[in-house]
């Protein structure tokens, strides 16, 4: 669905390039982020303004709750939210709120007004669920975040964090909230097939999975605190990208001794055709 989102936000530019925002939620003793000095930003949890915390997405909005089936034309509102990775700072005005109530599952999208850079927080959520953690960011799914750039690149994961509504998210309703979160900015490798990935998918390297990129940081079954990077496969042509090799329908790190893996993986070699030797769990 993300690539859907995509898409949809930058349909809904021209009809935000020319508002300001209101007021979005935010406590007393400021409200909003325009009540703040440069650099800084309106804390819910202090109740005032702040510098620009590093590695951080923060920030109120204010949105229409649409359905992801059922948009047309999508309404892209407006948000105070900012993402901090490393040394970039990206403003993210925009913000488009879909609500799955089948599946219980909110989608918010904060992107810039170019739509080059976009932050997906996705949550399991009833349309009053007040407050949500976020966690690491393991496969692109729920309670967590991903920052996206161009070409299939990804900035950062969350790490920790919540996102709270301030009203109830249902369809046709204008609705208001906060995002607070810790951003793990991505390891500068693109690819890093088989590494350990105790923060989440940023662990993981810059490329997606458009890019050849893993998509899932797995937990190994029998021991659940060894997550490590891979994605689906079924033959190691598919995991070329990083000199990555295909072990038991999982890309991962080509290898020939377990001395060449991480601690917590072996070196094995399986006896499926198209795949090869390489670290998986022990």
């Amino acid at each position: 669905m993300k690539g859907k989102l995509a898409s949809l936000l930058a349909l809904g530019l021209a009809l935000v390039a020319s508002c300001s925002p209101d007021e979005l939620g935010a406590p007393a003793g400021c409200t909003s982020i325009g009540d703040c000095p440069l650099d800084q930003v309106c804390s819910r949890d202090t109740k005032s303004c702040i510098p620009e915390p590093p590695n951080r997405l923060i920030g109120g909005f204010r949105c229409t709750v649409q359905h992801p089936d059922d948009l047309q034309p999508p309404i892209a509102d407006l948000s105070e939210v900012i993402a901090t990775v490393g040394s970039r700072r990206f403003a993210l005005p925009l913000v488009l709120c879909l609500y799955d109530e089948e599946n219980i599952q909110l989608t918010i999208a904060f992107s810039r007004i170019t739509a080059d850079v976009t932050a997906f927080v996705n949550t399991y959520a009833t349309i009053d669920f007040g407050r949500n953690d976020i966690g690491p960011d393991l496969d692109g799914h729920n309670n967590s975040v991903e920052l996206r750039g161009p070409g299939d690149l990804r900035y950062a994961t969350s790490l920790k964090g919540y996102i709270a509504g301030d009203d109830i998210f249902d369809y046709g309703l204008v609705a208001t909230g906060y995002v607070d979160i810790e951003l793990t900015p991505a390891v500068g490798s693109s690819v890093r097939f088989g590494a350990s990935c105790p923060n989440g998918l940023a662990d993981c390297g810059t490329a997606r999975a458009g890019a050849g990129g893993a998509t899932q940081c797995q937990t190994s079954k029998d021991d659940a605190s060894a997550r490590v990077c891979g994605r689906p496969c079924a033959t190691s042509g598919e995991c070329a990208a990083g000199n990555g090799v295909c072990t038991f329908k999982r890309c991962t790190q080509a290898c020939q001794t377990d001395a060449d893996c991480e601690a917590s993986l072996r070196c094995a070699a399986p006896n499926t055709a198209g795949e090869g030797r390489g670290c998986t769990a022990r």
